[in-house]
């Protein structure tokens, strides 16, 4: 084939030389001997040796392809080559020791002009998608003073395994930049997806981790230290005691092993630092995420001072821990907030470091904190570039002899597996699912049938109505989509988009979802959030499922008469109205009633009655409130409340005798098994269940025969119910710290 391509372009086949290009170096491929190189070498191939030390002695062994031959191309160049070569994304932040070095010895050994990142999809394997790769420009005889950094998401080409052209390839934009800047040595206008980076910035590394391993080296040192100093010092008085060494002598040995242990805990404080550094080829640990109206408030704020070069970051670093406030401001005004470290050493300063106190008296640090709170936090994409669109489909009915497990969506549980499903009877087609591909109906995504599905069944399939796509893993992790997706910040977009009350039928496109942008941190980042709100939504869930199954428990609950509710109370309706977020009377309805029967707090409602409303509707203290209908039928408010009240339709308000039942028995008397097990028994309606004024009549409450034995119940109830209260309060405290972290992620704390 190669061959053939070469004598269609009237160049020499005879020029071909087939075989081991990695075994050939020193051989017929010689180092210092190629002006030019263009390469796209096999990713993940398997190599023909155990070893190249021809390649690279100190990593003979080595089995990553794609650092051998790049490590070959740069040896193979003459000074001033020039190489274009196509790597494996990951090569740009692997952390194998390698990689690393490689990585260096193109800063320091060639000049790297250029990372131009490429849309996964570009590559195609019969398997599917294939790597997600950059192109590497590099130009023998370094060192390098700044590379540009270009994200090519759209190459002129659809997605999938028969690609077709179309229009907007952002090559003919990356190539008119290179001839028009780069390769003149000129800066480009910065954009979105195209800037310069300092080549400093990717040699050098953040402070903060220089500090972290000084103090863990001190600290795993110790204890060995002190014990064997202890140890040599006793010797060393015993030695003095029996007129070995002289006094002098002693002190001179103990300042030796002191020298001798500094040396040593300094050596391996320098190696680890060392090893620290990455030489990552990832713009986002270096640029930025400041947008421009941000950075020219910061201007603004520092006026003519300069930032000063990274290499003194360490100093500057040290003296704004060890000045004092009102030295703070002239130090962090030397900082650079174009450089990713520099701006996350400035915000983590202003906000972690001095309070809220402190900055009222410092106006300019106050001032600093305000900029930082005026945009998100990581970087704002659309999502287009990052998903994955499955279309592959089947028609089950073809294939009678597969087992086929039918996913569907619901908005209370995400996918679940719908066994009642039976997609070989029809003859509809369906779409193949992964582990980790999202599935939702574009019709009814605005009340959260969306969900990522979890399941890793052979033959897992979903209705053809749906629309399922993956993400591209190695840049945004599926979990970390799901956690946005569930944000009002989505329910918002999708209801701005879908014209829902417009008399329009919703119609979400795949082209929507890849319209919306979200906040994108880097993917170790983005793990660190999944495990957050993980740890969160837990703790949350499991408090939700306590308080729904908790119960109260009355002593000889059996041996006390039943009455039938209706004879002993009249249930009343509640009142039919539009509300608003102000009006004279609080507007009561089914989702105010928290999970242990109290009102909740948040999220009030109002409405202005007219003077001819009948006071039935209006609440007083004691008064209890039904459910009457949804999820939390038979769910029963007592209140307790001073503010004017007025429950709404969906509601039913109790009136009982007080001189046979008091209403806060009653109350408790909802939280027990007996009554859960009854208004199960009289609940009616289908997928939505109605407890209506009727059924409620049917209740049989055992009554105690005085109202003392009822008082005296309502304590005992009153001490497990305290135990509910607790749970309740643990759970809204952390909803409170979901909100938050929440907000950080889309930049909007307060």
């Amino acid at each position: 084939m190669a061959a053939v391509n070469l004598y269609i372009r009237g160049l020499n086949p005879k020029n071909i030389e087939q075989g081991d290009s990695l075994n050939k170096f020193g051989t017929s491929i010689m180092p210092d001997s190629k002006t030019v190189i263009l390469a796209n070498p096999p990713f993940g191939a398997e190599t023909d040796q155990t070893s190249y030390p021809n390649v690279w002695e100190e990593f003979s062994t080595e089995k990553e392809t794609t650092i051998l031959f790049v490590k070959l191309m740069l040896d193979s160049l003459k000074k001033g080559g020039r190489c274009a070569v196509i790597v494996s994304e990951g090569f740009l932040t692997w952390d194998q020791t390698s990689a690393k070095v490689l990585r260096e010895k193109l800063l320091y050994e060639s000049n790297l002009k250029a990372v131009i990142g490429l849309p996964q999809g570009v590559f195609v394997s019969k398997n599917g998608v294939g790597p997600k790769t950059s192109i590497l420009l590099f130009e023998k005889g370094g060192p390098t003073t700044k590379t540009w950094f270009y994200q090519v998401h759209d190459d002129g080409y659809t997605m999938g395994t028969n690609r077709k052209p179309k229009s907007n390839s952002q090559l003919v934009d990356a190539l008119e930049i290179y001839h028009t800047y780069i390769k003149k040595g000129l800066t480009p206008p910065e954009k979105q997806n195209s800037f310069i980076i300092d080549a400093n910035w990717i040699k050098s590394l953040d402070p903060r981790i220089k500090k972290r391993i000084r103090e863990e080296v001190e600290e795993a040192n110790y204890i060995k230290k002190h014990n064997d100093i202890e140890k040599r010092t006793s010797a060393l008085f015993r030695k003095v005691e029996s007129k070995e060494i002289s006094e002098k002598e002693l002190k001179f040995e103990i300042k030796q092993a002191e020298e001798l242990w500094r040396s040593k805990i300094d050596a391996e404080i320098e190696q680890k630092i060392a090893k620290a550094y990455s030489f990552s080829y990832n713009p986002a640990a270096y640029h930025s995420t400041l947008n421009d109206t941000q950075l020219s408030e910061w201007k603004k704020l520092i006026g003519n001072v300069e930032p000063e070069d990274i290499d003194t970051l360490d100093k500057r670093y040290m003296e704004l821990y060890t000045s004092e406030l009102g030295e703070a401001f002239s130090i962090l005004s030397k900082f650079n907030l174009s450089n990713a470290i520099e701006a996350d050493i400035v915000r983590e300063y202003v906000s972690n470091y001095i309070s809220k106190d402190a900055l009222e008296h410092y106006p300019k640090l106050k001032k600093i904190d305000a900029i930082f709170k005026m945009g998100a936090k990581y970087p704002m994409v659309k999502l287009a570039p990052y998903l994955i669109e499955n279309t592959e489909k089947v028609k089950p009915n073809a294939f009678p002899e597969i087992r086929w497990r039918t996913l569907g969506v619901s908005n209370e549980s995400g996918v679940f597996l719908n066994e009642k499903a039976k997609p070989e009877e029809t003859n509809q087609s369906y779409y193949k699912v992964k582990k980790n591909e999202f599935c939702y109906n574009p019709y009814r995504v605005n009340v959260g049938s969306i969900g990522l599905n979890k399941f890793d069944y052979d033959n897992q399939i979903i209705s053809g109505a749906y629309v399922v796509f993956g993400t591209k893993e190695d840049e945004l992790l599926p979990e970390y989509l799901e956690i946005l997706i569930k944000s009002k910040q989505f329910n918002d977009y999708v209801i701005s988009k879908a014209n829902v009350g417009s008399g329009v039928r919703m119609n979400f496109t795949f082209e929507d979802m890849g319209n919306w942008e979200i906040p994108l941190p880097a993917i170790d980042v983005q793990h660190c959030i999944i495990s957050k709100i993980k740890s969160m939504t837990s703790i949350i869930d499991s408090c939700k499922n306590i308080l729904e199954k908790h119960r109260v428990n009355i002593d000889n609950i059996n041996n006390f008469n039943r009455v039938e509710l209706g004879t002993i109370c009249n249930p009343e309706y509640g009142f039919t109205a539009s509300s608003s977020e102000k009006g004279k009377y609080r507007y009561i309805r089914i989702t105010d009633i928290s999970s242990s029967g109290l009102l909740k707090s948040e999220d009030k409602v109002y409405v202005t009655p007219n003077e001819n409303v009948d006071k039935r509707f209006y609440l007083n203290e004691g008064d209890l409130l039904v459910a009457r209908t949804g999820a939390t039928y038979g769910k029963t408010l007592y209140w307790s409340d001073s503010e004017p009240a007025i429950y709404a339709s969906y509601l039913i308000k109790l009136n009982f005798d007080n001189s046979i039942i008091l209403n806060k028995y009653y109350w408790y008397y909802t939280m027990t098994d007996d009554y859960i097990r009854q208004k199960e028994m009289y609940v009616g309606g289908g997928t939505q269940p109605q407890f209506n004024a009727n059924a409620i009549r049917k209740i049989k409450i055992p009554i105690p025969d005085t109202l003392e034995q009822q008082k005296k119940i309502i304590l005992k109830c009153e001490t497990q119910f305290n135990r509910i209260l607790e749970i309740e309060e643990l759970m809204k405290q952390y909803e409170i710290d979901l909100k938050i972290q929440l907000k950080k992620i889309w930049g909007e704390e307060e």
